[in-house]
């Protein structure tokens, strides 16, 4: 009991000296300022709280701007028409899109932490291996050309351009579906093969009468360079053919498909033969 009694009595001291020592500042306070610092004093703080609640809404706002951004960037990045895949020194693959999933044929979230490399067909996994290494090696933007094997479904072509993140442990990888491409150069591949066995000229032209390319016996014929007839218009080499009338040609071939016209060819040493 006396304890209790002690320990009270020595708060109630505590607290009288508190108050005289509170009352001692708020006196010498009363010395050192005049009732006009005092107002200079309040205006100032009043103007830093203004200050702190203005900085404090364009931070509010900062950050709304900052996580919108964020929300469209990541819209943006899931659902791209490419696909975009990010992968570790070891091949891992640490982040991707929508698109990037589907050209692997498995959903995103079972993709994470699997190696990209496998995913590419054997054929073509050197070629990888050969881009990824130029990519750490060179720390400059690289590309190939690689099939993945779609978990069972139909191969797909795809062209890789990939390039070092800042910090350079990883890699960013874009990735574009090559496909139809492919197969369409194949097919041309196929049609070229036997229109450079026969000895009639042949030209692939574009719809506006631009060649494409030319077959060996129209270089031949023609005597041009096929680097020469590839920057040539079909009119170029038609002297009696108006330049007009290629498009009502091309009309005509789309809906007949297959059409026979007379004309005139001129070499390109001049001499004129009819075709």
């Amino acid at each position: 009991m006396k304890k209790q009694k002690k320990d009270l009595t020595d708060a109630k001291i505590l607290r009288q000296k508190a108050e005289e020592q509170l009352k001692k500042q708020q006196a010498e306070t009363n010395l050192s300022f005049s009732e006009t610092d005092m107002l200079k004093l309040i205006h100032e703080l009043e103007v830093h709280q203004i200050e702190l609640e203005m900085q404090n809404e364009e931070l509010v706002i900062a950050k709304e701007k900052e996580e919108l951004a964020k929300e469209k960037y990541t819209e943006l990045y899931d659902f791209a028409p490419s696909g975009y895949i990010t992968l570790s020194k070891e091949h891992e693959i640490k982040e991707l899109n929508f698109e990037a999933a589907r050209m692997l044929g498995k959903e995103r979230s079972h993709l994470i932490k699997n190696r990209f490399d496998l995913f590419i067909i054997e054929k073509t996994r050197s070629v990888f291996n050969l881009f990824f290494d130029d990519v750490f090696t060179s720390k400059e933007k690289q590309t190939c050309e690689v099939t993945l094997s779609n978990d069972g479904n139909v191969p797909i072509h795809v062209l890789l351009t990939g390039i070092i993140t800042e910090n350079i442990e990883k890699c960013n990888v874009t990735m574009v579906d090559i496909t139809n491409r492919k197969q369409a150069e194949e097919e041309l591949s196929g049609t070229k093969f036997v229109l450079d066995t026969t000895t009639d000229a042949v030209y692939w032209m574009q719809q506006d009468g631009q060649f494409i390319d030319v077959n060996d016996a129209a270089i031949k014929k023609l005597g041009y360079t096929r680097d020469e007839l590839l920057t040539m218009h079909v009119n170029d080499m038609n002297p009696d053919y108006p330049a007009d009338k290629w498009p009502a040609t091309w009309e005509l071939i789309k809906k007949e498909k297959s059409v026979s016209i007379e004309a005139h060819h001129k070499t390109k040493d001049g001499v004129v033969f009819p075709v």
